[in-house]
């Protein structure tokens, strides 16, 4: 028996986590991803969590779908580095502003990256649409939510779904829409 041949009965074999893509991957070039992707596929792994280029998702939609100019989209969206918070719902606009080049290199990137996860017979996990959304947005529109802090910092508003299904379902269909745009 290769003792180099390990097997495992799992279906899904995920890797990685939103703080992994702050802390090491949030600067990685396409050549590095496609070294990481490359191990991913080596070790087996089927499910990875893809987050590269959400930020422009989210920016596409706000700028595009909902006629946020680029300072009001970078007071939402934060750098590169503070993503896994941001996306965790803890925090807004820190590490940023970003500039427009940014936004365009990451949905390029991120669909190159999940184009060869596809390729390598991975699914991309990609994040979901959980509510989170600008002030901005909860004001213009006149719905209700929920603002919170953490840690001293302000927090995304997050839709207070009683009574603003609607709301809360025509965000996200348009959150899913643009994801299937830029990936």
């Amino acid at each position: 028996k290769d003792q180099n041949v390990h097997a495992t009965t799992s279906e899904y074999r995920y890797y990685l986590n939103y703080c992994t893509f702050s802390y090491s991957m949030s600067m990685w070039d396409e050549a590095r991803w496609m070294k990481e992707l490359d191990w991913m596929a080596l070790h087996g792994i089927n499910l990875p969590l893809q987050i590269v280029g959400i930020d422009a998702v989210w920016y596409q939609m706000l700028t595009e779908d909902f006629g946020f100019t680029h300072d009001e989209a970078n007071q939402f969206v934060v750098g590169p580095a503070f993503q896994g918070w941001w996306l965790m719902n803890n925090i807004v606009a820190l590490g940023g502003p970003n500039p427009k080049w940014w936004y365009d290199r990451s949905a390029a990137l991120g669909k190159k990256i999940s184009d060869r996860m596809r390729e390598l017979g991975m699914k991309p996990c990609l994040p979901g649409f959980v509510g989170m959304v600008p002030h901005k947005y909860v004001t213009d529109k006149g719905l209700k939510s929920f603002e919170m802090k953490w840690c001293g910092m302000q927090s995304p508003d997050i839709l207070n779904p009683s009574g603003q299904t609607d709301a809360f379902n025509q965000l996200a269909q348009r959150y899913y829409e643009r994801i299937q745009k830029v990936y």
